[in-house]
Formats: structure tokens, sequence, C-alpha cells
């Protein structure tokens, strides 16, 4: 084929192109679908390989296409992007309630993987995704920008010397931040208090 060695497959080929990587001991290793054209063991294999460099205290990120359902709940987090927006991030175990909670069930004969991919491929329940993902994103834009307006504050009255805290406590209860734990169907975030 003129690229690659002779004899060596394209699984060999990314498990060595991996290994080089690590050789020089990252501390982010950031890998696109590493798990591609590999056999479900082997696949497997590479992802606790890859569990122990995260153990290590790297960072690994990587791009999967339909992993399996045990490489799946393998991940320390699933993120799934829509859009150029954050649909889902969270823990695997957590994926399916939330794709309920946006009117996204997962049916009985899929996996959870496999349909976070079919929310985002079919332009109907995309659009329900992507508006929830807007919706979440303005909220967390306030309570960045009220937090931030809490911080200059703070700053101020310590520049000038200011005792007066209990107005700041006072506002700060009354800011909202938002909660990811939005309870299944409601479609609204839950709110916490800003400490």
């Amino acid at each position: 084929s003129g690229t690659g060695v002779s004899g060596v497959s394209g699984g060999e080929r990314r498990r060595v192109a991996i290994g080089m990587e690590l050789v020089i001991d990252p501390q982010v290793l950031v890998l696109d679908e590493p798990l591609s054209g590999l056999d479900s063991f082997t696949a497997l294999q590479l992802m606790r390989t890859l569990q122990q460099v995260a153990a290590s205290g790297r960072v690994v990120a990587l791009s999967l296409h339909q992993p399996s359902p045990a490489i799946f709940a393998s991940l320390d987090t699933a993120m799934l992007l829509a859009a150029g927006l954050m649909v889902y991030s969270g823990p695997p175990s957590a994926a399916a309630a939330a794709l309920e909670g946006l009117g996204c069930p997962v049916p009985r004969d899929i996996t959870v993987a496999e349909h976070m991919l079919h929310v985002v491929s079919d332009p109907d329940s995309l659009s329900v995704v992507v508006a929830a993902a807007l919706q979440r994103q303005q909220v967390q834009r306030a309570v960045l920008g009220h937090a931030n307006a809490a911080a200059g504050q703070r700053q101020r009255h310590a520049r000038s010397g200011s005792s007066d805290s209990a107005t700041l406590d006072q506002q700060q209860q009354l800011w909202p931040a938002a909660n990811n734990g939005g309870s299944a169907g409601s479609g609204s975030p839950r709110y916490s208090t800003l400490k």
C-alpha cells in the first residue's frame, strides 16, 4: 500500500504510536479514536492501559465511535458534543437518565453510547438537546457573571477597608447557581446557593 511496514496491522501501528507518545511522559494525552480497527479484546486491554495512565495523574481524553458497553462503562467521564455545544458531560452510568430527562429515553434494544450518537444525528432530537444545552449555557453564564461581580465587589471592599461583608453575603444568597442534577423530565436545572 506504500505506507507502513509490511506485516504490521493498523491496530498494531496504532498501539505503537500510543506507546511512542507515552515514552515522552505527557501530562495530557489526546487520542482520536484509538480503538478503531481493534478487536474487542484488544480494545478493552488498551482501555485498561489508558485507565492506568490516567490513574497515574495524567489527563487522557479520547474520542470513541460506538464503544462497546464494557468500554463505555470504563470511562470516568463521557462527553457528548453537538453543534459546538456540550450536550452531556458526566459519568457513563448517568447518561441514560440525562437523556431521558431531555425527552430522549434509551430504547431497550440499543446501548446508551449508540443512542447518544443517534440523538445527535437525528434532526428532531438534535434540536431538543441543542435547545437544552443552550439554556444550560445561558444559566451558567449568568451564574458566572454574578460570581465575577461578587468577587469584584469583595476586592473593592477589601481595597477600601470596608468590613461590611454582611451585605455581600446577603446578596450572594440571592444568586442562583446551576446544578446539572436537575430531576429527570423537569427540563430545567435546579438551583443552589453560591457560598
